[in-house]
């Protein structure tokens, strides 16, 4: 299986957000960013049975922006325990029950995809591995559990996936 796990992209500043945290979106600059990641991300020929998203707003609106770009465009699933100190011990036992699923994307927020990322790959979460804003880590897993089972294959920032958008772009002609 491949478990790709992607943070959220630029939100709005949460010191100045008057609302809900579950409610603050991603800025003008961070949905455009995330669409770009979004083309990098076919660009890698990455393909995605299922995506899994966060209930909060800037992690749906990371998730449709990078998955509009994508062929097949899988249905975003809203995971409840996927929320910013969710429960990554739920997300691996509800995966687990998804024998269809061989490649899934996960969209979220710190520290639950850092959580995710140093139980699987290490078994413990006193690694406290962090993924950054708009970061996309590649893990495979040979049979899930919660514990270790993953190996990481890659980690790219932001700025690494803008890069290979931007020479798409360049191939293809457009500015």
């Amino acid at each position: 299986m491949q478990l790709y796990l992607l943070r959220h992209g630029r939100a709005a500043s949460q010191s100045r957000w008057q609302g809900d945290d579950l409610d603050r979106p991603l800025t003008a600059e961070g949905m455009s960013a995330m669409r770009d990641i979004g083309r990098a991300m076919r660009t890698l020929g990455l393909r995605f049975d299922a995506v899994w998203s966060s209930p909060y707003v800037r992690a749906l609106e990371t998730a449709r922006a990078v998955t509009e770009s994508q062929e097949g465009n899988a249905s975003i699933e809203v995971v409840e325990s996927l929320v910013v100190y969710g429960d990554g011990a739920a997300v691996v036992s509800r995966l687990g029950k998804r024998a269809d699923v061989r490649s899934v994307l996960m969209v979220a927020h710190e520290p639950i995809l850092g959580d995710l990322l140093s139980m699987l790959v290490a078994g413990s979460l006193d690694c406290e591995f962090r993924i950054g804003t708009g970061a996309l880590a590649k893990l495979t897993i040979d049979e899930l559990r919660w514990g270790r089972c993953a190996s990481l294959d890659w980690i790219l920032q932001p700025t690494h996936l803008l890069e290979i958008a931007a020479g798409e772009r360049e191939s293809n002609g457009a500015s």
